[in-house]
């Protein structure tokens, strides 16, 4: 949680008159901290039936009844990307902000936002402090689900990330008669699996279950949200019944068919002396098909009847699991070809899957990414319509509502270079890496990127030195990725170095050859960082620097040196610590190219 001092503003007579009138709750101290006035709205919010029971109470004391400890506020605490998308403007919404989380007589639970300011009197002596509280409740909420989902979806990329070491296991050739969803490495993937799906649904649990030959008989595999008692009944019974024991007729179909099945917990038979969870009011049943054949399927528990499953949640759970069911197609091969001892072909057949896995991810990231930032460009362009009708008293707070909102697209486009590095990191990886080459301008190629970094960041300071005396050098290349690698090379070096201090961009030509080098004045790099600052997932160098809490996957300078190799030329980097860096790249000019 935020904690910031109170500024010391004064607020108009028209805008206290606003304040009284505001839905947000507004209490006003006197210069001794007693509440002197409380608007009906935070009487409403803090649950008291009268002005009177709280004025000449000590503001701090009356506030410090509902806060919860530190602990509690740090435990629910949002990250700040996702803060910056909560907070929104008000009045004097130019002034710092607490968010707050208050427990209330009812026990009722209420996220909100604090803002305090003084009034001053005709003679600007302190008359009072008035503070503002504005209930942001649901927001913040649907933000902590939103970062529980996230956190949850990198645990589960994580254990994806160390399947392979888990492969390396021998599996006896028993236990492949049950269902490989059973084997070690695939209930460690499953247990990830329903850990995801319970935060993306917010549910009581949820529960995989495995289908395993000859007669169908039905698993317990992995369980979020359930008691350990809960648990070990569900494997204590494990084998001992059959799917068509537990689904009725037409729900079998659906699962067979590869569509989900929802029914209230009224509507489902349940085999003899199977225990219920109570809690549950409606179910959603979510098939897991391998080469057309029912191997498991979800149990997913929701106790609010009148929330249902929307569309949109089916979908994310049956993208989640599609990712699931790509790698543990792997444990499928990797079984198969264990019988044959065929091991070099089991993992070219991994890694061909794991690749499938990355663009799948990465198309279910981009997609409800460009959703976002669609509609935070709308929300931007009906505030610039906005701003023209206001008065002039409230166009400060249009110009502060504007600060999140480009806040929140500075954030989405960082997910979005993400998302197209971890794109273009699959398609080397499965040797499918297009490149559109043409011939173009390297000098201009350089300009433009310059232009655009110059725009993004006027206060600095990019020199352009052009050693050559032609006006153009030509080369054959793809001028994105060429950009890309400008891009990357210039943003390295603006991160790295003084505010105060230049970044050089110089190009040679040599030998029907072009360098093109950036130079800044950093700190520089440790020498005995500069052997693996190329390597992938390195985030040695990208993660130095005053914009060091940006976000990195650590392919940055991995993706300049595969892009520049497959145009024939080459990477490097020359660093002393204490006098900056310069990092490098080659092209062969197109005449070099002809001859």
């Amino acid at each position: 949680m935020q904690q910031q001092a109170a500024p010391e503003e004064t607020i108009s007579s028209n805008q206290l008159r606003c304040l009284k009138e505001t839905s947000d709750g507004v209490i006003v101290s006197d210069p001794k901290e007693q509440i002197i006035r409380i608007n009906a709205a935070a009487l409403k919010l803090f649950e008291v039936s009268r002005a009177s029971l709280c004025q000449g109470t000590l503001y701090h004391q009356f506030l410090h009844q509902y806060e919860m400890d530190d602990e509690q506020q740090q435990a629910v605490a949002l990250e700040p990307w996702l803060l910056s998308l909560i907070t929104e403007g008000g009045v004097a919404s130019n002034l710092p902000e607490q968010i707050k989380l208050l427990r209330f007589p009812s026990e009722q639970k209420s996220y909100v936002t604090l803002r305090s300011l003084q009034l001053h009197d005709a003679q600007k002596h302190v008359a009072g402090t008035v503070h503002v509280f504005h209930d942001i409740t649901r927001k913040y909420q649907k933000a902590l689900h939103l970062q529980r989902v996230q956190r949850a979806g990198l645990t589960l990329m994580e254990a994806i990330g160390h399947i392979s070491k888990q492969m390396d296991l021998a599996f006896p050739v028993e236990t492949l008669e049950e269902s490989f969803l059973l084997l070690p490495p695939a209930l460690a993937l499953g247990q990830q699996l329903v850990d995801v799906v319970r935060h993306v649904l917010d549910c009581c649990h949820v529960t995989l279950w495995a289908i395993g030959p000859p007669a169908g008989q039905v698993y317990f595999a992995a369980g979020s949200g359930i008691t350990a008692e809960a648990e070990q009944y569900r494997r204590e019974i494990s084998g001992r019944f059959l799917l068509h024991e537990i689904f009725g007729e037409s729900s079998l179909d659906c699962l067979l068919a590869n569509e989900v099945v929802m029914l209230p917990a009224d509507d489902m038979s349940y085999p003899p002396a199977f225990r219920v969870d109570v809690r549950v009011k409606q179910w959603l049943m979510v098939p897991l098909l391998l080469e057309g054949q029912l191997a498991g399927y979800l149990v997913i528990g929701k106790a609010d009847f009148a929330g249902g499953y929307t569309p949109e949640e089916i979908e994310l759970v049956r993208a989640v699991a599609t990712q699931a069911l790509l790698v543990l197609d792997c444990f499928r091969c990797l079984c198969e070809q264990a019988r044959t001892g065929s091991r070099a072909l089991a993992q070219q057949e991994i890694q061909r899957l794991t690749n499938d896995f990355l663009n799948l991810a990465s198309h279910e990231l981009n997609t409800p990414l460009t959703v976002i930032k669609g509609n935070m460009q709308v929300a931007q362009r009906r505030l610039a319509r906005l701003k023209h009708q206001i008065t002039e008293q409230l166009e400060q707070v249009g110009e502060q509502i504007e600060l999140p909102l480009a806040s929140a697209i500075q954030h989405t486009r960082l997910q979005e270079r993400m998302i197209k590095e971890l794109i273009d990191d699959a398609s080397i990886q499965a040797n499918t890496l297009e490149l559109h080459l043409k011939r173009c301008d390297l000098i201009a190629l350089l300009k433009e990127a310059i232009a655009r970094q110059q725009r993004s960041a006027p206060e600095r300071t990019i020199i352009l030195e052009v050693m050559t005396t032609e006006h153009v050098v030509p080369i054959i290349a793809d001028a994105e990725r060429i950009t890309q690698v400008i891009n990357t090379y210039l943003a390295n070096a603006l991160s790295s170095s003084p505010l105060d201090r230049p970044v050089t961009v110089q190009l040679m030509v040599e030998d029907a050859r072009a360098r093109v080098s950036v130079h800044d004045e950093g700190p520089g790099i440790p020498v005995e960082e500069q052997g693996h600052i190329w390597e992938r997932f390195s985030a040695s160098r990208e993660l130095t620097g005053p914009q060091a809490s940006e976000l990195s996957l650590g392919l940055g300078l991995y993706l300049c040196q595969a892009f520049i190799e497959r145009h024939h030329g080459s990477v490097g980097v020359h660093s002393d610590p204490g006098h900056g860096a310069t990092f490098w790249f080659t092209l062969p000019i197109e005449a070099s190219l002809r001859g």
